[in-house]
């Protein structure tokens, strides 16, 4: 104990010599050397002179934790709890405190335990209290079985620290057949087919009951011509996976399936739905037939937006303007919907309404708001008004301790820190100190930070916040050796990584311009350019290079055809080749029935972020509809390929 409160004490020395920020920094750095190399107790006079540095609590967590996984006792125990209570949940703070509850469950330190947890923490941090409570006797027996079961009774694999509460329900026999044949059927319906084994293995193979069928229903849904009686919720789920395998078939059988199972009329509704939408997602003909069949009282707005497309597809103006009229208030007013009634109208000859529809959503500055102006001829309002600086409101800001933080951990390029902080720093402020903290971050050329928190202040006119000239020598750069607009550069970076240097995707995609490391290694390839890593990928002039490169392919492929491309760019070539239609038609029906709704609503935005970008370049915005001429049929972008093979042969 003695070593921790010397140290605290030192913290709180005053008159402390000051250091320059970049001194601070190094010094910092080589604290948590010593912290690494469990030395920062003989660092005293180091630490005195960080007594005001915004991240040396992050040096303490650091140590507290390494000695945590060396040695824990009751002192060091001591030593965590106060320093927990002394400061805030910074990222550093929250892991010890993660890391010291593992620690007291794996220990048996129970009342410390149950002193920290909270409810907002995670499964395991809750087995472990629940674990806690057992051993305590702190419930009757009956509460202490509805816990345990609240963690036992989930179609998915638990964490490691709720199976000594698993055993104490196994122990009591509160594991009984019917519960473990009902969690084996929620496993199966959340796709953990291994789980549902696991389960019916814990019982004699004679008293394992439907788990096998349901299993092999869904391993095998084809048996569903056949099968005599299933769970109805199990079939719908085994249903669904047929319709993927053979979309005629499972339509052909549902109706015998309801009466042969004894759907009830939800089930039979989402067997309907599901096979709705796919036709309507695979531009097939039935889809309108199929969509018909919905009780609308059950549809819900998804599937009223694919009925919608499907007729727009098929070019069925009167169907799309009745879904449309008979769609819920809040969902007419959306934008596509405006937009598509209006194009319903025009289609219909009621041209005067269709422009009264086209006037009121022309001032919005969107993707369908220009759609809706260059119908009328009339020009873009960008609705431009930047935020006003408030001088009170940025130094309170800038006294916020998480702020400072943030600030620090960016100057050390920790960018994934640096956002917990501004997270934790601006959670609970007012949209109007939101809308300064965007200015703030703004400042800093922090320009992810700066367009998400003016987004959560709910104010969305200023575009020079929420569209950045970033980077602007190097896109110029960029946009001289490609030969493509410098303001689709922009958008491409903006739609893919919001600017962040250091972004990856859940899929594997990197940096600015979101790149797969194959396909970079590919273009690199083509350009003769090394075999570029990771860390070049986080580089912005090397993505840069390559994702433009990458991007002018995409347009030479589909024919200099943006929305092509831009689809392409985000779904790959291969699925937008897919998608081509047999017949060209209108850009805007393309782009809106595009099956993936990520995909699909990546070109809408890329569009309207494309429109502002020309704008803040000065350059001549022009019409967005003449940047999205019809797109043509597959066999004709097929024979303009064999053309342009055979020219460069």
């Amino acid at each position: 104990m003695r070593l921790f409160t010397t140290l605290c004490a030192l913290l709180l020395t005053t008159g402390a010599q000051a250091l320059t920020p970049e001194a601070a920094r190094e010094l910092f750095r080589d604290l948590e050397a010593a912290v690494a190399q469990g030395e920062l107790a003989q660092q005293q006079d180091a630490l005195v002179k960080l007594a005001d540095y915004p991240l040396t609590p992050y040096l303490l967590a650091d140590d507290l934790r390494r000695r945590l996984r060396r040695s824990p006792d009751p002192v060091l125990d001591d030593q965590i709890d106060a320093f927990l209570a002394e400061h805030e949940p910074m990222p550093p703070v929250e892991s010890l405190r993660r890391a010291w509850l593992d620690s007291l469950a794996e220990r048996g330190h129970w009342p410390r335990l149950l002193e920290q947890v909270r409810d907002d923490d995670g499964t395991a941090v809750q087995c472990h209290a629940t674990l806690a409570r057992i051993r305590l006797d702190q419930a009757s027996a009956a509460e202490l079985t509805a816990q345990g079961l609240t963690h036992w009774q989930v179609g998915r694999s638990q964490p490691e620290a709720c199976d000594p509460v698993f055993a104490w329900l196994e122990q009591r026999g509160e594991l009984t057949r019917d519960r473990i044949i009902e969690r084996a059927r929620l496993a199966v319906l959340a796709d953990q087919t291994g789980l549902a084994r696991y389960l019916a293995r814990q019982l004699p193979e004679d008293r394992q009951g439907p788990i096998p069928r349901w299993i092999d229903a869904v391993a095998n849904p084809g048996e569903l011509r056949q099968i005599a009686a299933l769970d109805g919720d199990i079939a719908v789920h085994a249903y669904k996976k047929l319709a993927l395998r053979d979309l005629d078939g499972a339509g052909d059988i549902l109706p015998s399936l309801v009466q042969r199972l004894d759907l009830d009329a939800g089930q039979r509704h989402e067997m309907q739905r599901w096979t709705a939408l796919l036709h309507g997602q695979g531009h097939n003909d039935e889809a309108l037939t199929w969509f018909a069949k919905l009780d609308p009282a059950r549809t819900d707005d998804f599937a009223r937006g694919w009925h919608v497309r499907s007729a727009i597809r098929q070019q069925a103006w009167d169907t799309a303007l009745r879904v449309i009229d008979a769609m819920p208030a809040a969902q007419q007013e959306e934008e596509e919907w405006r937009y598509w009634r209006g194009r319903s109208l025009a289609a219909t000859g009621r041209r005067e309404a269709a422009e009264q529809v086209y006037a009121a959503l022309a001032g919005e500055r969107s993707y369908h708001g220009y759609l809706a102006a260059d119908r009328l001829d009339l020009p873009y309002d960008f609705n431009r008004n930047p935020l006003s600086r408030d001088a009170d409101s940025q130094r309170r800001l800038q006294a916020i301790p998480a702020l400072q933080r943030a600030r620090e951990l960016r100057a050390l390029e920790r960018e994934y820190p640096a956002r917990a902080e501004w997270r934790l720093g601006t959670r609970d402020l007012s949209p109007a100190m939101l809308e300064q903290a965007a200015l703030l971050a703004h400042d800093w050329n922090w320009h992810p930070l700066a367009i998400i928190t003016l987004a959560d202040s709910d104010y969305w006119d200023d575009l020079d916040i929420r569209y950045p000239l970033h980077l602007r020598d190097a896109v110029s750069d960029a946009a001289t050796t490609s030969g493509l607009d410098p303001a689709l550069i922009l958008t491409i970076m903006r739609t893919e990584s919001l600017f962040m240097a250091n972004a990856h995707s859940p899929a594997g995609a990197i940096g600015l311009m979101q790149l797969m490391p194959a396909t970079a290694r590919r273009v690199a390839q083509d350009m003769g350019e090394a075999r570029p890593g990771i860390a070049d990928l986080e580089t912005p002039a090397t993505n840069l290079r390559l994702g433009t490169r990458y991007l002018d392919q995409m347009l030479e492929r589909f024919d200099r055809q943006p929305a092509l491309a831009m689809a392409a760019y985000n779904a790959g070539p291969h699925r937008v080749d897919r998608w081509l239609p047999e017949a060209a038609m209108p850009a805007d029906i393309w782009v809106e029935t595009i099956a993936y709704t990520e995909t699909r609503e990546y070109v809408k935005r890329a569009f309207s972020h494309l429109i502002v970008f020309r704008m803040r370049l000065d350059q001549p915005v022009g019409r967005l509809s003449d940047r999205m001429p019809p797109v043509p049929a597959a066999r004709q972008l097929e024979a303009a390929r064999e053309a342009a093979d055979e020219r460069e042969s």
